[in-house]
């Protein structure tokens, strides 16, 4: 992902609220992924309105937690740059956030996109 196209894709999202199955932490990601052009590494986890729908998605799709697809289908990464996939453990579902360099990254809140800093503690993968 380029810094442009990043910047493009915040300003997008960035007063979209929250919503499961739309815009919540885990299709964040993914979509930031895509408008990067990379494949969806949540194409079969879509479609659920509630969070139960997104629990049941997970399990329908043979996984136990987000961090379980983002293994599979991810690699990982020891340090975050521009469009790493950073996330913050929340089990089952985790809290997923994209990077937008080394040390911030922005992610889903209840009324559009939150900027954060990285945890320390934080897990990183990258399209393959």
């Amino acid at each position: 992902m380029n810094r442009a196209g990043f910047v493009q894709f915040i300003a997008e999202r960035r007063a979209l609220p929250f919503a499961w199955g739309a815009q919540d932490c885990c299709l964040t990601a993914a979509d930031a992924l895509i408008a990067a052009g990379h494949p969806d590494f949540a194409h079969d986890l879509r479609g659920y309105t509630t969070k139960k729908g997104a629990v049941r998605a997970l399990l329908r799709a043979g996984f136990l937690t987000v961090g379980h697809v983002l293994n599979a289908r991810l690699q990982r990464v020891g340090r975050a740059r521009l469009g790493t996939v950073v996330m913050m453990r929340e089990p089952p579902l985790d809290v997923l956030f994209i990077a937008e360099g080394a040390s911030q990254c922005w992610g889903q809140g209840e009324h559009g996109l939150v900027r954060v800093r990285i945890p320390a503690n934080a897990s990183l993968w990258e399209p393959k």
